[in-house]
């Protein structure tokens, strides 16, 4: 399935979207996520 969105799907605008996320009001919580989960922690 991925594979599929890497090939066919929207990837520049979910780039875009994601940028953009990262960038808004949730940006410190998205990277706190992102930081716990890159250690393992998944709850």
């Amino acid at each position: 399935m991925q594979h599929e969105f890497a090939e066919k799907g929207p990837v520049a605008e979910k780039a875009r979207e994601a940028e953009e996320a990262l960038d808004g009001p949730e940006g410190a919580a998205l990277e706190e996520a992102r930081r716990e989960t890159g250690e393992g922690k998944t709850r």
